[in-house]
């Protein structure tokens, strides 16, 4: 086990015990391989992005009187 994936275990060991969830030995792999894809799209969601790649029409709809 890499020190990465051990790492990962231990957060995920952590975060399992303050929810109060008890993950089957059976099924830990798996999940273990689903948080770390979690993680990487959470990450993702947290990069800054550039301007020039927000959208490039915004509609407001027009108050009306």
């Amino acid at each position: 086990m890499s020190e990465d994936h051990h790492a990962l275990a231990k957060e995920f060991d952590v975060l399992m015990a303050r929810a109060g969830l008890s993950i089957p030995e059976d099924r830990r792999e798996a999940l273990l391989v689903a948080f770390a894809d979690l993680r990487a799209e959470i990450a993702l969601l947290h990069e800054a992005l550039p301007p020039t790649l927000e959208p490039a029409a915004v509609y407001r709809p027009e108050a009306r009187p």
